[in-house]
């Protein structure tokens, strides 16, 4: 299913080189401006930097916290397909492979599937973009040169051909004679954005749209106006081009400093399921890399340009390791920037994953939102993969570039109980999957224009109110009707080895009830599953007391139940023990229809 953006309905019809109103017929081209105002978003605050850069921290290690030093010290390398300049990198360069010294620490053993994530898209979310934006500002405002996108003053453009279809690489060109303006290239589902800050465009600007046999359709517009709609329509009088068959150009920009030895095992695993899930007989693929660490350490970025043979590929991923670092921030500005400038071909389909746990340096943060900018003006889709350490400096960043180049944003969750705890994103909706799903719907999404949604058997867990991708704000089913549950069992102290991530099961059957408790060392209870399902809630260890759980309601509507879950955490202010505990509760709910689940967390005010 492709979902779209509209923020009106009623149109008035521009025709390309005609001033007067016309339909579009099957021989005409036109370019069509809603005339409804669209939905006033959050406005962003107009704090300042006030120039002076500030230490970047990661408050779940302090500042300064983050991955242990490798101690060795060498010469920067930079990979091919970029300068050496002090702007850039001092190195040097010697081809597309550069060789190291052998690594010192190898990467953890992950089995295929391990990892668990969830992905969000900002794009179909504008209003709550906003309302995020606006409180990262002004919490961040003056102390960090950080970039604005604002959805207010964005312009959506979908284009689609003379069957209704969307037309996939059309050429937008926006400018004002001699003042600004932009060139940019719809997206797999026909769709692109101007947005006035980013693109500097004029008051009044000429909007031409061409389609690949050069047939174009042009219209004078007023940026107040069309900002004001929110959206542009275009259709082009011709069939559009069947761009699955298009060649595939995808990358791998890679944090590989101390903390990111699971993220770096995972994609060594997977990488061959993430190439496979592109269809092989439709699409020609190259795949690059680039991963990178921080001044200090034996590289700053390692480059290996495109190639078509993937055991080569796989070979330069599996004799990386994960090393070095020492603080929190890294330098991935300069691995963007060679990312960037790689040899993309000008007619693949391009998307670049960038697989991180820390942001740039602050003084580097606008070179990065450069960077970004530059895969837009090029069509590359940037996704990123927030992994654990992930603050609130580079969610800002990574949610920031994924929107601005028509993307999505992943993050990893604990829901694996693998590997270092990853902090809760600042997302109102979205649902669990292993992080290999999530990469491949992702990348089949970009890659097709078509939205793809996970199999409820994909689906680990739900979080707020999730609709295809869109946190549905509206009320929830009519007539709803409260559901009877009781505690089967809850503690806080682990009997067992214990999980080190939360995670959720639902069971139907008394045999899969009999497993769960012999895998937590529970006794056995039995219980009658004709008109009832059991709910397992695991927080995951944690290093203090304090932490427990809720099942604040349970709710019944037409095709399925809703269990309220509320994860409660102490405040910095509240005295609690220093053992590990491991909090979990079992729950037995008087239903057979599916169980969906909502989770929050709750932090504990102690202070009074």
């Amino acid at each position: 299913m492709r979902i779209s953006l509209f923020f009106a309905i009623a149109s008035l019809g521009l025709v390309a080189c005609d001033s007067s109103s016309v339909s579009p017929t099957s021989s005409q081209s036109a370019i069509t401006i809603a005339n409804t105002p669209r939905e006033t978003l959050t406005a962003l605050p107009t704090i300042s930097f006030n120039g002076q850069y500030e230490t970047t921290a990661n408050p779940e290690l302090g500042v300064g916290g983050g991955d242990e030093a490798s101690g060795i010290v060498g010469d920067s390398v930079l990979g091919s397909g970029i300068s050496e300049s002090a702007d850039v990198l001092d190195g040097r360069s010697s081809g597309d492979s550069i060789i190291i010294s052998p690594p010192i620490n190898p990467n953890p053993t992950i089995s295929p599937g391990t990892l668990t994530a969830g992905d969000y898209d900002d794009q179909l979310n504008p209003h709550l973009y906003q309302n995020y934006a606006s409180e990262y500002l002004q919490r961040r405002g003056q102390s960090i040169d950080v970039p604005r996108l604002d959805f207010n003053k964005r312009i959506l453009i979908e284009v689609t051909d003379n069957n209704g279809a969307p037309y996939a690489n059309a050429k937008i060109e926006a400018h004002g004679g001699n003042s600004g303006g932009v060139t940019l290239y719809t997206a797999a589902n026909g769709q692109t954005s101007l947005y006035n800050g980013v693109d500097n465009l004029p008051q009044d600007f000429n909007l031409t749209v061409t389609a690949a046999n050069g047939e174009t359709a042009s219209q004078n517009i007023n940026l107040q106006k069309a900002q004001d709609a929110g959206q542009i329509n275009v259709t082009l009088a011709t069939a559009g081009t069947n761009h699955s068959n298009s060649p595939v150009d995808l990358m791998f920009v890679v944090d590989t400093t101390g903390s990111m030895g699971d993220e770096l095992s995972f994609l060594q695993t997977e990488l061959s399921d993430i190439i496979n899930a592109v269809p092989q007989q439709q699409s020609d693929i190259k795949i690059g890399l680039v991963f990178y660490r921080d001044y200090g350490d034996n590289y700053i970025v390692r480059a290996h340009g495109f190639s078509d043979d993937i055991n080569s590929v796989q070979l330069n991923l599996n004799q990386e390791q994960a090393n070095g670092g020492g603080d929190y921030p890294e330098a991935m500005d300069q691995a963007l920037q060679a990312a960037i400038a790689a040899d993309w071909r000008t007619d693949s389909r391009k998307v670049l994953f960038l697989i991180a746990d820390a942001p740039p340096h602050s003084d580097r943060m606008r070179a990065t939102w450069t960077a970004a900018e530059q895969a837009r003006l090029n069509n590359i889709h940037m996704v990123p993969v927030a992994a654990s350490g992930v603050a609130e400096d580079a969610e800002y960043i990574m949610r920031s570039v994924a929107a601005l180049t028509n993307s999505r944003y992943l993050f990893l969750t604990d829901d694996s109980g693998f590997g270092q705890p990853h902090a809760e994103p600042d997302i109102d909706c979205y649902v669990v999957t292993s992080l290999r799903s999530s990469m491949i719907r992702a990348l089949n999404s970009l890659l097709n224009g078509d939205r793809v949604e996970p199999s409820n058997n994909d689906i680990i867990r739900t979080v707020g109110n999730y609709n295809q991708g869109v946190c549905d704000q509206n009320s929830p089913p009519t007539n709803p009707d409260t559901v009877d549950f009781s505690i089967l069992i809850e503690r806080a102290n682990p009997r067992s080895a214990g999980n080190a991530g939360r995670q959720t099961a639902i069971v139907d059957s008394q045999s899969a009830f009999d497993d769960l408790l012999a895998d937590y060392g529970e006794d056995n209870i039995s219980l009658d599953f004709s008109s009832r399902q059991v709910l397992l809630v695991d927080m995951g260890q944690q290093n203090t007391g304090g932490y427990s759980i809720d099942i604040n309601s349970v709710t019944e509507f037409d095709n399925y139940v809703q269990a309220e879950i509320v994860y409660q955490q102490p405040g910095i202010n509240c005295a609690v023990t220093l053992a590990f505990t491991n909090p979990i509760v079992f729950a037995s709910i008087e239903t057979t229809k599916e169980i969906r689940l909502t989770e929050t967390t709750r932090t504990v005010d102690c202070s009074f």
